[in-house]
């Protein structure tokens, strides 16, 4: 098993578990398997893994709880007991409402013999996939490997290909179905019975502000620090860490946070991603500026240059498990190969520090937010591909698809929100909407090989902006208030105060025209893999054409990249590459 995740085959009706699916799962079959078989692995974090098997029980259990203790004392369980045993008993006695009880990263897998229950925390951690056929359950977090089972098979399911190619609310209004039918994702926070009669899913858990906070800003950032500082050394296990640094404000707050965290006998390391070619702009100066003042090594490193944006590595598609929505793939790839080069399985990322610390959403008032969003209005009118049907997708679908979409895309089309929408007084004005989808990120990079380890999407720290007035936080627009504050007295302030930086990757434009000639030759390859049933491989000519020649838009060179990775997973999925 070369991937973090959850294994395992199930029968409702009592008969012994399908040894041929076994092999493919690389599970393996003896005489104390009877219905259920399983195991939990995690290449990163092996402690995280954790199996307990009493009879014809099974129970699963992949990640680490957070301040459990409590949960246990209401459990009756003495000190001490291991995460497993805690979330198995808050799961049976506490059913769905343990998703907001149990703090963390986290999944459960529970067989009685019986029935099966997945859950999985409230933030993902690691993908996983079931399918349910007759009687037969299959669990894995590798969607090409679970469809290699001969009873599962691979055929692709339109709406949920389709979906993965959309934008995340097309995705979120679909709901379970991936790339291949009959095969579900679990989702974040979900909460999955299934027996005989069925399955059942929970609704999903609804995050609450903070109640009876009162206080300024000073002791707002205080309180926030405080969690912060918490939730980071909860993260840091394994002794040796890296963490992505810009010298922006997301980056910067939190390599202070994993500085400050930092024991003797363990190791950090900061990675800046570097300018490869003259007339690029990196920020590496300022990332070095933090480094130093924090003692903490730093490492610049530079894309391959053998990578590129339109044809990803060999294990890509497997680690996104379907059709890639990633734009600077090649830049992660050789940050994640370096965070192992240094011997660092855990890889902090300040991704989603604007949900919070530098959220702007929340500070517009109502006329500020109806010019913004006539300015939306207006861009999207302009662009094609904000238009009708493709406005649904990320790619350049073929043509028979945009004009007779699946039902369930074409009803979530009538019902799609608008290009701006302003915020309700019932919403989180604290905090940014966009909290659903940082759940919905996977903390798994490399097959699991390394933990992508995101403590700005914590739901406690959601819940606690959730509690600060947005006008105390927030007074003016682009102030970026909470994170300037905290780092006030902790770093220069040249830092504290910049701007927005030039972005991660200095050479994405570059790399889009330069290589843009070598994705066109590939395009009968994608046409032999039968691509073009699903994309317009005569729109990705033109596209990547336009692309070579220097004279696209950002979106238009952004959908065309998308759709040439589309044609390299159809490849790639019929084992063509």
């Amino acid at each position: 098993m070369d991937r973090t995740g959850l294994y395992g085959l199930f029968d409702l009706g009592g008969a012994s578990v399908d040894a041929r699916a076994a092999a493919v799962l690389g599970l393996l079959v003896d005489a104390d398997t009877a219905s259920g078989l399983g195991t939990p692995v995690d290449l990163a974090d092996p402690g995280a893994a954790q199996m307990d098997r009493s009879g014809a029980h099974l129970t699963l259990f992949l990640g680490r709880l957070d301040e459990a203790e409590p949960v246990a004392a209401r459990l009756g369980l003495p000190g001490g007991t291991g995460d497993l045993e805690i979330a198995r008993a808050a799961l049976l006695r506490f059913g769905p409402d343990a998703r907001n009880m149990l703090f963390g990263e986290w999944m459960i897998a529970h067989w009685d013999g019986r029935a099966l229950v997945l859950a999985s925390s409230i933030a993902l951690r690691d993908p996983l996939f079931y399918a349910v056929r007759g009687s037969r359950i299959a669990i894995g977090p590798d969607l090409r490997q679970l469809s290699q089972i001969d009873w599962v098979g691979d055929r692709f399911d339109p709406s949920g290909l389709l979906a993965a190619m959309g934008y995340g609310w097309v995705r979120a209004a679909i709901g379970l179905p991936t790339p291949i039918a009959g095969v579900c994702a679990l989702h974040p926070g979900a909460y999955v019975s299934i027996d005989r009669t069925g399955t059942r899913m929970a609704p999903p858990p609804v995050i609450d502000a903070v109640t009876g906070w009162r206080g300024d800003l000073e002791s707002a950032m205080a309180e926030a620090e405080a969690l912060m500082l918490r939730i980071v050394r909860q993260r840091m296990v394994g002794g040796a860490y890296s963490c992505l640094l810009s010298g922006g404000l997301d980056s910067s707050t939190l390599a202070w946070l994993t500085a400050n965290n930092l024991r003797p006998d363990e190791q950090l390391h900061f990675l800046t991603s570097a300018a490869s070619g003259p007339g690029q702009v990196d920020e590496v100066r300022e990332a070095a500026i933090v480094a130093g003042h924090l003692g903490v090594s730093h490492v610049p490193v530079c894309a391959a240059m053998d990578a590129g944006p339109y044809r990803p590595g060999a294990d890509h598609f497997r680690t996104s498990n379907g059709p890639s929505l990633s734009f600077r793939h090649y830049l992660y790839d050789r940050l994640i190969a370096t965070s192992r080069t240094v011997g660092a399985p855990l890889l902090f990322d300040g991704l989603f520090g604007e949900l919070t610390f530098t959220n702007s959403r929340p500070l517009y008032g109502e006329r500020v937010g109806i010019r913004q969003a006539l300015r939306r209005m207006r861009n999207a009118w302009r662009d094609p591909g904000m238009r009708g049907p493709d406005a649904l997708f990320h790619v350049n679908l073929a043509r028979h698809w945009l004009d007779r979409l699946p039902p369930d895309i074409a009803e979530a089309s009538r019902r799609r929100p608008g290009p701006e929408r302003l915020p309700s007084r019932r919403d989180l004005w604290g905090v940014s909407g966009a909290f659903a989808k940082a759940h919905r990120a996977t903390a798994q990079l490399d097959l699991g090989r390394v933990r992508h380890v995101l403590p700005f999407r914590d739901p406690r720290l959601i819940a606690l902006f959730a509690a600060f007035p947005a006008k105390m936080l927030y007074p003016e627009p682009g102030a970026r208030t909470p994170a300037r504050q905290l780092l006030s007295g902790k770093l220069p302030d040249s830092i504290r105060l910049r701007g927005k930086g030039p972005g991660i990757a200095p050479d994405y434009a570059e790399r889009l025209r330069s290589e843009a000639g070598a994705a066109r030759v590939r395009i009968p390859l994608f046409r032999q893999a039968g691509a073009d049933e699903w994309i317009d491989l005569a729109a990705l000519d033109r596209g990547l054409a336009r692309n070579g020649a220097g004279v696209s838009t950002f979106g238009e060179a952004t959908r065309t990249q998308l759709t040439a990775l589309a044609g390299e997973f159809f490849v790639w999925w019929r084992g063509l590459s």
